[in-house]
């Protein structure tokens, strides 16, 4: 008996600590219908790559996890912390971080469907952000439309110069002209934009504060 009560003594704050992992959370199924429960996350509150699934409990205390990847659901949130947009079509393919990027420039593209990470969500645009052990993304959307991303390519040159591509400027342009026409001082900003999030967050936070819908 007293062997049985070290021992459950011992496990005790093992099985709380499991527990202490998930979070409130919920869910929103393709269908549109709301599950509410609780997410495992871990890394002290943040994921170091975007999930490719996520383990769901309808209860802490529950024995039974189910387990969502964003071809089966449309979206999560983990309350007063993160959440992610499932997405499916195409993204760029190459790799654009040290020591992956290639010796040429590729804007060749997959499809895959992926967990998009909600940055900002506003009244005209909304940036999402993705993460793997190949790249980081960056994508916008219109009025919570399809999110497009916001191409950008890192290659090297020779074994000791590397290139870097930016190809959203485009797309920003085209986003500035039709919700703040005439705004010169943001088509100035535009110019300085690099691939960093809080430019990207600057400049959508700028149209749905400032921006008129056209």
């Amino acid at each position: 008996m007293r062997r049985f009560l070290v021992l459950l003594i011992t496990l005790l704050p093992v099985a709380c600590f499991a527990q202490s992992h998930y979070y409130e959370s919920y869910v929103i199924k393709p269908d549109g219908d709301t599950l509410k429960g609780y997410i495992k996350y871990l890394n002290f509150g943040r994921w170091t790559e975007c999930p490719t699934s996520i383990q769901f409990k309808v209860s802490r205390d529950d024995h039974k996890v189910l387990e969502f990847t964003p071809k089966t659901i449309r979206e999560f949130h983990v309350i007063d912390h993160e959440a992610y947009l499932a997405y499916a079509g195409l993204i760029s393919a190459d790799g654009n971080t040290y020591p992956i990027a290639g010796f040429k420039l590729d804007t060749s593209k997959k499809l895959d469907t992926i967990f998009l990470k909600q940055v900002v969500k506003g009244k005209y645009l909304s940036l999402y952000y993705h993460n793997d052990r190949f790249k980081t993304r960056y994508f916008i959307s219109e009025n919570n439309g399809t999110p497009v991303e916001l191409e950008y390519h890192l290659y090297f040159d020779n074994p000791n110069k590397m290139v870097a591509r930016p190809m959203y400027g485009a797309l920003l342009i085209s986003l500035a002209n039709k919700y703040s026409p005439g705004d010169e001082k943001l088509m100035r900003k535009i110019t300085g934009i690099g691939f960093v999030q809080s430019d990207f967050e600057d400049f959508v936070n700028t149209i749905n504060n400032t921006g008129k819908q056209p």
